[in-house]
């Protein structure tokens, strides 16, 4: 088994494969774990196969030499005489730096060619994907959205260097810089020169070292939490699956180029534990954590709404984001059930209509608002209409004043999911679940639901033990 040695450096961990065997001595250095792993096994078996009619060849599994790549000189800049020579700008270093980078083979792309090409730069491939109907009409509105701007920033690298640029020379003429406010914009500059350096690249020539520089940039120096970072790689990880599948493997998607994601070889962070926050219950001489809310919301502007929207997201576990886009026309009704129609992105089939079953309590919220919808709008005219007003920050600055006057200023709106789904959770089945929570599978689901001790000890009294 090859020897596995892991080493910081500048740039991240690096790990060495060691191979000793028959004699032979081979050393190779990878940004990843995995990579230096599947290295050793490949050499090592290629080793064991090996024969006197065909030897073992270690040259096939070592980096070609590098070759030399010829150093353009930055830009000259003009001087007045006996003026000394003035430092290089930050614009004149990346512009040095980007000549450089334009001799090397793996940035010889050609844009222009009219079909998919692995000689499209990742630029022009992502591009390509956001303006094909094949590439994100499958997922729902918001989650296309959100996919879209994770992938604009690629593309728009150069445009957010060159505003970061200016922000960071501007706030170094300050007479008394931020210094807070500089080490954020050098690690957002510095983030955007990856993305052009990385998005530059021939489609078939990002490797995943490339990417391991970016993610831990991302995790390293601007600390941003593991969700954001998996999820930028994930869209990455999409565009490459888009172009590497072939056209009728998934359904109209597929351009069939011989290229490989490199997304399966990286080390992606950790996500963190899964909250396990519940409501408190009411203590001796103390209301309930939702009794004090609901009394806070009354000193909140629009408190009625946003009693009705929390109300709603506890009783049905959906999420904030799902309450707050409820239609008109989302609301049906046979008999006595009633129940919210959403309509989800189905993967790789097309949409599917989740049925969300409304409690009393959740009714009761609803029926206001939609009473007070249909005098205003019409039930017709009316039908596309959300029934709540409130944005996203608009809730958030209003559940924020509510949760501090209720002194649990712990609590997020997502924990109201949480507590709702934990409650369902006593009385329906895991089928029954998924269709309220919208998880695909029972292993996501399982990562919402949490359990309260008492509740726990009161039914371990009933187990037989006879």
């Amino acid at each position: 088994m090859a020897t596995i040695n892991a080493r910081p450096t500048r740039d991240g961990m690096r790990f060495t494969a060691q191979i000793r065997m028959r004699g032979i001595r081979l050393n190779r250095t990878f940004a990843t774990r995995r990579d230096a792993e599947r290295w050793g096994i490949l050499v090592e078996d290629a080793i064991a196969k090996a024969t006197d009619n065909a030897p073992f060849d270690p040259t096939a599994y070592l980096p070609p030499p590098k070759t030399a790549v010829p150093v353009v000189a930055p830009p000259a800049r003009p001087a007045t005489p006996g003026e000394a020579t003035q430092p290089m700008t930050i614009t004149e270093r990346l512009a040095a730096r980007a000549a450089q980078r334009a001799a090397s083979p793996e940035y010889q792309t050609d844009d222009a060619l009219p079909s998919p090409s692995p000689a499209w730069s990742l630029r022009r491939a992502i591009q390509h994907y956001l303006d094909s109907s094949d590439g994100l009409h499958r997922r729902t509105e918001k989650t296309q959205k959100t996919n879209s701007d994770r992938l604009r920033r690629w593309t728009d690298a150069e445009e957010d260097r060159r505003t970061l640029v200016a922000a960071l020379d501007a706030e170094r003429a300050r007479p008394e810089p931020n210094s807070d406010r500089l080490s954020k914009l050098a690690g957002r500059l510095l983030a955007a020169t990856h993305r052009i350096k990385i998005a530059s690249q021939r489609l078939d020539s990002v490797s995943a070292h490339d990417l391991q520089s970016f993610i831990d940039h991302r995790t390293q120096r601007q600390r941003l939490n593991a969700s954001t970072v998996r999820n930028e790689i994930y869209c990455l990880s999409a565009v490459f699956e888009f172009f590497a599948a072939q056209p009728k493997a998934r359904g109209k998607g597929g351009r069939g180029l011989d290229i490989k994601n490199p997304v399966p070889l990286l080390e992606l962070p950790n996500l963190p534990p899964s909250r396990d926050r519940r409501l408190t219950g009411k203590e001796a001489n103390e209301p309930s954590e939702w009794d004090r809310v609901i009394a806070a919301l009354r000193h909140v502007p629009d408190g009625p709404e946003m009693e009705a929207l929390i109300t709603v997201q506890i009783e049905t576990g959906m999420r904030p984001g799902e309450v707050r886009s409820i239609k008109r026309e989302w609301i049906k009704s046979r008999g006595a059930v009633r129940w919210i129609s959403i309509r989800e992105g189905g993967g790789l089939t097309k949409q599917v209509r989740r049925k969300v079953i409304l409690s009393n309590e959740a009714w009761s919220a609803l029926r206001p608002l939609i009473e007070a919808h249909d005098e205003i709008h019409g039930m017709t005219a009316g039908a596309n209409l959300r029934l709540f007003t409130l944005s996203e920050s608009e809730q958030a600055y209003r559940w924020k004043r509510a949760r501090e006057i209720a002194k649990c200023p712990d609590l997020r709106l997502h924990d109201l999911r949480h507590e709702g789904l934990s409650r369902q959770a006593e009385v329906l089945t895991i089928g029954e679940l998924q269709q309220q929570s919208g998880h695909k599978t029972a292993s996501s689901l399982l990562r919402y639901l949490h359990a309260r001790p008492d509740h726990v000890a009161e039914k371990l009294k009933n187990v037989r033990r006879d």
